[in-house]
């Protein structure tokens, strides 16, 4: 079936041409074809499908992420303190990420979950440790780091570290090695910053 428009122009129509619409030309000239306006059945269906897929990979991840952050204590120090943090300017967000991890590597500790901007590293106590951070990090001691690297400002990282302590089967806060922490996370600053 043919129509035509107030200029008198050709105009295809939708149904003949299955589900392709061809308009007739913008400038009214018979028998000149656009280009095509596609409408294909299946459009709609692939856009939903991809939306179902998204949804189900972003509600898969949801619950990791809450789980994940379940276990973080308040902080080095004592109760009420922040963790230790530094601010970092003019490096990218990967060379800070290659320095946390270079970093903590170096000190003994292990990397046991990662998630994007953020690391939980690991350590068993020994004599070594306890000669560095004190007589708390001795032998049968498990402390975690959490390091959380946020970009505060365009150009502009903040690094913090948040420490526990494993108790009697309960992470608890770290209220000694405040100083030691404080220097790890300045040689992440030294480190991101030259690399």
């Amino acid at each position: 079936m043919v129509s035509h428009d107030v200029a008198g122009s050709k105009m295809s129509d939708p149904e003949s041409q299955g589900s392709t619409f061809l308009p007739a030309d913008p400038g009214g000239h018979a028998g000149a074809k656009a280009p095509p306006l596609i409408f294909h059945q299946g459009t709609y269906k692939r856009n939903a499908m991809i939306a179902i897929r998204v949804l189900v990979v972003l509600s898969m991840g949801l619950p990791l992420v809450l789980l994940t952050g379940c276990e973080t204590g308040t902080g080095v120090g004592p109760p009420g303190k922040s963790p230790v943090s530094t601010k970092i300017e003019f490096a990218s967000r990967y060379h800070i990420e290659k320095a946390i991890m270079t970093v903590f590597l170096a000190e003994g500790f292990q990397p046991i979950g990662q998630l994007p901007g953020r690391t939980l590293f690991e350590r068993a106590g020994d004599s070594t440790m306890q000669a560095i951070y004190g007589d708390w990090f001795g032998e049968g001691t498990l402390v975690r780091a959490e390091v959380v690297l946020t970009e505060v400002e365009f150009g502009t990282h903040l690094v913090t570290c948040d420490v526990s302590m494993q108790e009697g089967g309960a992470w608890i806060p770290v209220s000694n090695g405040r100083a030691r922490f404080s220097t790890l996370v300045k040689r992440v600053k030294k480190l991101a910053v030259v690399l």
